[in-house]
């Protein structure tokens, strides 16, 4: 699959202009400290998640419900009871949406120091894919399942454990993490990113 460039465009517009108030705010109070790299390793974070926007195909789904409204709703592509997506015969669909994750649990701790509990990771992981699964319903063709929401929140919390084994082999990333611009930085990013793809994309535009 070749990444859409426009759903990362559309994904980092609110995250850049966050990124340039933050900064702004910090700079009036004295803060010049401006770390190149973990704007690198935030937007590779912003990168990760348009691409899980568009495995998801949750992109422009504002314009579905406003030219179509709850319509489009079936009630036939929600199943709430856990496991009844799932089959030892195939279970490749749910071993691919805890893989998704596996990258959201590892980025979190690796950017931000206050996500390094697993308890927030699989809160995050949790949040993000009840979003997905939520809006998933006013398109035509994807489910929303309860398999989905414990894959995904799985996938996150496997992403943590790898990131602390990670920090046993490479102790410095614990002793040296970044500065926090704002508490709980990384869910505006989570927040601005899918407002954004939600929201601005739009298949006349692209």
């Amino acid at each position: 699959m070749i990444p859409n460039p426009y759903l990362y465009l559309f994904a980092a517009i609110f995250c850049v202009i966050f990124q340039i108030i933050c900064y702004s705010i910090n700079r009036r109070h004295g803060s010049d400290k401006v770390s190149i790299k973990k704007i690198c390793l935030t937007h590779i974070f912003i990168f990760y998640l348009s691409l899980v926007y568009e495995v998801t195909t949750v992109y422009g789904v504002f314009w579905q419900i406003w030219g179509n409204g709850i319509s489009n709703i079936s009630f036939e592509r929600i199943h709430l009871i856990p496991f009844t997506t799932f089959t030892m015969s195939n279970p490749i669909p749910y071993l691919l949406n805890i893989v998704m994750t596996i990258p959201l649990g590892f980025l979190l701790p690796l950017i931000w120091s206050d996500f390094r509990s697993i308890k927030k990771v699989a809160l995050v992981g949790f949040c993000l894919s009840l979003t997905i699964e939520v809006t998933q319903l006013f398109t035509y063709w994807r489910l929303s399942c309860t398999d989905d929401l414990i894959a995904n929140t799985l996938g996150a919390v496997l992403g943590c454990l790898i990131f602390k084994v990670f920090v046993k082999i490479f102790r410095k990333i614990e002793a040296k993490p970044f500065s926090v611009i704002i508490k709980h930085e990384a869910v505006y990013y989570l927040v601005l990113s899918f407002v954004g793809v939600f929201v601005l994309y739009h298949n006349r535009i692209v």
